[in-house]
């Protein structure tokens, strides 16, 4: 309810949520139902295969597709595409990754993290920033920048020690 109150009280702007493939994906969309219900102006880029997706984050995805929210696939999007929607958000929610990144970030996921940081958009991390080790608040090699970030539940040490200050605004 916080990110809802926070984006919300922002105006009229252009919000763009990319889901990664676990709970903290799960958790950008139960933030972009909310978010289309009352306000539309929200993309979704999915950075997997909705079959990936179990329990709540299966259940919110197929609500939000219900809604007919639009909800774009990674996999599908040209680099460009891509760019462009980053580009065009006013304010970015990034739910890819949370607190279970254990490996570093390679390929397109790590591209797309680089994208949202060489952006102008207000960041918004959901849980932990992307790509910031939880346990250790070292970036996997690199993490979103984030203005702001909410967590939930316990705090996570990795926001309070290595880099981590430099990460979750």
């Amino acid at each position: 309810k916080n990110i809802i109150e926070k984006v919300v009280s922002t105006g009229n702007k252009n919000i763009l949520i990319i889901c990664g493939p676990g709970n903290n994906g799960g958790d950008g969309f139960v933030i972009a139902r909310y978010l289309y219900q009352n306000y539309r102006n929200v993309e979704v880029i999915i950075t997997t295969n909705e079959k990936n997706y179990r329990g709540n984050a299966l259940t919110n995805i197929e609500i939000l597709e219900n809604l007919e929210a639009p909800v774009y696939r990674l996999v599908e999007l040209e680099d460009e595409e891509v760019k462009v929607m980053i580009e065009d958000a006013d304010i970015l929610i990034d739910a890819i990754f949370g607190t279970g990144l254990k490996r570093n970030v390679k390929g397109e996921l790590h591209t797309l993290i680089n994208l949202i940081n060489e952006s102008a958009n207000f960041v918004v991390a959901v849980d932990i920033p992307s790509g910031l080790n939880g346990d250790t608040g070292m970036p996997m090699p690199d993490a979103v920048c984030a203005d702001i970030t909410f967590t939930m539940g316990l705090p996570k040490l990795g926001l309070y020690t290595g880099y981590a200050s430099d990460y979750i605004g």
